[in-house]
């Protein structure tokens, strides 16, 4: 791709993303309950109880989902693809949450008792007594990985060309692969070092790990969970009266296609038309994701200093 293509793809990427912040700034005060200045915390908080309502936990969870993959697509376009990387890590795992917290497939209770469990948590504070952390024990809100892949499988392994045991997998995989940068792990700082001359930005143009196609690949996963709650709208709004539902279906249905025009950009400008489980197989057999990526093959490509 050349620098002139480059810069355009990428601008294209950072103003989809920033179309989508818009359009979920106009839902989330419709579907939010109103938050109040909590004088012992000395921070904006929700009624005790508001938490308890899983779509709630979705909602925001997608908001600071959408919040980082702004910086994200906005770090792309100035070719900063190792701290890109780093933030894809964050928006992955709030995707995988809103998995989980979304009703099973199959369930018959909705929230079960995991979710109950993850509810209770994630309301937590971080420490007892923020005046003094020191004195007390910290909270834990964190859901356990196995859970979060797991239910990314059960969601996305009925689909076409897919099954439940390689979506867990691939789910795992790449959260391996992103807290690799995300923890500063030795192949993810190399990558800084791919000249004779270090670029601390990282060099999106010669691996073919997190690239421009990879940032993409990302944001459109982001408006597809966007397009998944919207769908889902019903759920979770029981206590709405009859004219405030009529109103959000409205303001939902009209986002939606907001959301859908990026999804349909993106996927008839950066998709190449590999799946995951293609990916997946490929790494069981040990060929270059590169070639799948149609990228560059960085242990092919002789660069002066190497051994």
């Amino acid at each position: 791709m050349t620098d002139e293509k480059y810069k355009e793809a990428s601008l294209i990427l950072a103003t989809d993303a920033q179309r989508l912040a818009n359009a979920l700034e106009a839902i989330l005060p419709k579907i939010l309950p109103v938050a109040h200045w909590d004088k012992v915390q000395e921070a904006f908080r929700y009624a005790p109880g508001a938490l308890e309502n899983p779509v709630i936990f979705c909602w925001l969870k997608l908001t600071g989902a959408v919040a980082t993959v702004v910086p994200m697509c906005s770090l792309m376009a100035i070719r900063s693809c190792f701290a890109a990387a780093i933030l894809s890590r964050s928006i992955h795992e709030s995707l995988l949450s809103i998995y989980f917290m979304m009703p099973q497939p199959g369930a018959s209770e909705w929230p079960n008792d995991k979710q109950k469990t993850a509810l209770q948590n994630f309301c937590k504070e971080i420490w007892d007594d923020y005046l003094r952390p020191f004195e007390t024990e910290k909270n834990t809100s964190q859901i356990r990985l196995d859970d979060l892949c797991a239910s990314f499988g059960k969601h996305v392994g009925g689909q076409p060309e897919a099954n439940p045991h390689d979506m867990t997998q691939t789910a795992r995989h790449l959260m391996m692969f992103f807290s690799n940068y995300t923890h500063m792990g030795y192949p993810a700082l190399m990558e800084l070092f791919r000249d004779p001359q270090p670029r601390l930005s990282g060099k999106e143009d010669i691996h073919g790990y997190f690239t421009l196609h990879q940032a993409a690949k990302v944001l459109a996963e982001v408006c597809h969970v966007t397009s998944a709650l919207l769908i889902r709208h019903d759920r979770g709004m029981e206590e709405f009266t009859a004219d405030h539902k009529k109103e959000l279906r409205e303001l939902f249905q009209q986002q939606k296609k907001v959301v859908d025009a990026i999804s349909q950009r993106l996927e008839a400008g950066f998709s190449r038309g590999d799946c995951s489980k293609q990916i997946l197989r490929a790494f069981k057999k040990g060929k270059p994701i590169d070639d799948l990526l149609d990228a560059p093959n960085p242990a092919k490509t002789q660069l002066k200093g190497e051994v």
